[in-house]
């Protein structure tokens, strides 16, 4: 099971073929890694990159992912995400479509793939909170490049007692008070798909 609280989408929502090139691009545009060096390093991050994709949209435990309005359709003007790899170009118009049309889709088609909007009351995420069964719950500012040189910290906390507080809130009050009814929520990602412009 997963439970997630983020502004926008997660990079393991993000199909390979659109991840990759968005990384490799940036890679050869910052001057980091060219050639081999940067095909190893790729092979790499597809091998774990595809295996979490899959498990994501084949594993039968639940999967519910809270985001932000506000913070999506920023996403979708942009192309960057607010945790998005500092060495990442932004994604394009049509990559961006292609990334929600297929959130959309695995909402649509998943009986265990849930997504989720904050009511307009509950608009600004500072934090991204995650829970992962049996493993504790990942807490990060929701702002970051992942860049470990600059200011970017994380903390998954594995105590019993507040993982299972905070799966109890996320079930009980956040799925409960806190987001749009379900189809509201899908038919606001389609309009998101449907009013980008490529």
């Amino acid at each position: 099971m997963i439970l997630s609280v983020k502004p926008d989408v997660h990079f393991n929502c993000i199909p390979s073929r659109i991840l990759y090139q968005s990384i490799r691009d940036g890679f050869e545009q910052a001057g980091l890694a060219s050639g081999d060096e940067l095909m190893s390093l790729m092979a790499q991050l597809q091998e774990i990159h595809d295996a979490r994709y899959e498990n994501m949209r084949r594993k039968h435990r639940p999967t519910h992912l809270v985001f932000s309005l506000p913070a999506m359709k920023r996403f979708m003007q942009t192309g960057v995400l607010t945790d998005q790899f500092f060495i990442q170009r932004a994604y394009t118009p049509q990559e961006r479509r292609e990334i929600i049309r297929d959130l959309w889709q695995q909402a649509q088609e998943n009986p265990f793939f849930q997504i989720h909007f904050l009511r307009d009351e509950e608009k600004e995420l500072h934090n991204e909170m995650t829970f992962y069964e049996n493993k504790g719950v990942l807490l990060l500012d929701a702002y970051t490049g992942y860049d470990l040189y600059e200011d970017h910290s994380e903390a998954l906390i594995t105590l019993p007692a507040f993982v299972e507080s905070f799966h109890k809130f996320f079930m009980e009050q956040l799925l409960t008070r806190m987001v749009m009814p379900q189809a509201e929520g899908l038919a606001e990602l389609e309009k998101l798909y449907l009013e980008m412009k490529v």
